[in-house]
């Protein structure tokens, strides 16, 4: 049964647990099964023996109200470096893209690695909802254009 320690006396070891369809129901220290004493108010559950005690008196489990939205992962800053370094890369390999030095085809091969590795890291942040999303989502943006744009000049 559920109900609400009503009183509790420290001195007599004695308390009363009511309940919501007015019942009224004894118990001793003896059969309050949790480490700190009762208090007036607490929410209990309960069974009750034949002579019409209250036996076995534990602190009742509260229910969590589920969140409306999604859960993020646990966001701490030992993931933040996923998404710093794929933002750095983007930058880096989106600026290569104005030299006006020859591209050779190890230069091109080079920013495909370079900007794929960022665009991979971009990706594992965004998936696994680690911190700096929006670094993330910039990482994820630049690198996207540099590999396209390698691409591009891979095939000429």
């Amino acid at each position: 049964m559920l109900g609400k320690i009503l009183d509790f006396s420290i001195q007599s070891g004695v308390g009363v647990i009511t309940t919501d369809d007015g019942g009224r129901y004894i118990f001793s220290t003896a059969e309050w099964k949790q480490p700190e004493a009762p208090i007036r108010g607490q929410e209990v559950d309960f069974d009750v023996n034949d002579e019409g005690l209250a036996i076995q008196v534990f602190l009742a489990l509260k229910e969590t109200a589920s969140p409306a939205h999604e859960p993020e992962a646990p966001s701490s800053a030992k993931h933040l470096w996923l998404a710093i370094v794929s933002v750095i890369l983007g930058v880096l390999t989106v600026l290569a893209l104005f030299d006006e030095s020859p591209w050779d085809i190890e230069t091109i091969i080079g920013m495909v690695l370079l900007s794929g590795f960022g665009l991979a890291l971009g990706i594992v942040t965004l998936a696994n909802k680690y911190a700096g999303k929006g670094l993330a989502i910039a990482g994820v943006i630049t690198n996207a254009i540099s590999v396209l744009a390698s691409l591009g000049l891979l095939s000429t």
